[in-house]
C-alpha cells in the first residue's frame, strides 16, 4: 500500500496515530450519543476522478491537534475508540449500542461462531447466529436470557441457526440493526 493511500499511521513514540494530512482530510465530528470522540470522516484529496467527501467510514476516534511529543506537528488520533452501530431501544425509552451486547456474547461464547441481532419492535428482536462446536438448545437458552438481560426487561427473540450473516450492499457485515421505522442510530 502506498503511504498516500493510508489514513494514519503510527506515531515512533507511541503516542497515537499520525494523520496524513498531506492527501486527506480526516474530521471527528460530536455526537452526544458517543461517549469519548466521535465518528471519523475521511475527504480524499488524491482522487481527482471520483471525489469522495466527508466519507463516514465507520470508525469512532478522538482526534488531538496539539504538536505530538516526538516533534511532528501532523494532528492524530489519540485512539479509535471503536466502530458506529445501531442502538437498541428498550420500551423505557433507555438505549444501549447493540454492538457491545455482540462484541460480549461472542468473546464469551465458543458455541457461537458470529452473529447479528436485529431490533424489529420494541420488545422484539431476531438473533442470527452462525453455530459453533458445541452449540445446543441450552446455548439458545442462555443467549436470549443474556439479550433480556441486557436490554432490562423480557423480550420475543427469534433465533435463527444460519451458516452466515448476509452482508450489507457495501459487503459490510453488520453486528447489530435497528429495523424499527426511525432507526436507532
Amino acid at each position: 500500500m502506498c503511504i498516500r493511500d493510508r489514513i494514519a499511521t503510527e506515531c515512533v513514540g507511541h503516542h497515537g496515530l499520525h494523520l496524513n494530512c498531506y492527501g486527506l482530510v480526516v474530521e471527528t465530528i460530536r455526537d452526544p450519543a458517543v461517549e469519548r470522540g466521535g465518528p471519523l470522516l475521511v475527504t480524499d484529496l488524491w482522487n481527482t476522478s471520483f471525489p469522495i467527501l466527508r466519507y463516514a467510514i465507520g470508525d469512532l476516534g478522538v482526534r488531538e491537534d496539539a504538536p505530538c511529543p516526538c516533534g511532528s506537528e501532523l494532528p492524530r488520533l489519540l485512539e479509535v475508540t471503536g466502530r458506529t452501530a445501531d442502538v437498541f431501544i428498550n420500551s423505557r425509552g433507555q438505549k444501549s449500542p447493540g454492538v457491545a451486547f455482540t462484541n460480549r456474547i461472542l468473546t464469551e461464547s465458543r458455541e457461537i461462531r458470529a452473529m447479528q441481532i436485529i431490533q424489529h419492535q420494541l420488545r422484539r428482536f431476531e438473533i442470527l447466529a452462525v453455530p459453533g462446536a458445541g452449540f445446543d438448545d441450552a446455548t439458545a437458552g442462555r443467549l436470549t436470557a443474556r439479550l433480556d438481560e441486557f436490554m432490562g426487561e423480557a423480550n420475543d427473540v427469534d433465533l435463527r441457526l444460519v451458516d452466515a450473516i448476509p452482508r450489507e450492499p457495501s459487503g459490510k457485515v453488520l453486528f447489530c440493526r435497528n429495523a424499527m421505522s426511525g432507526g436507532g442510530s
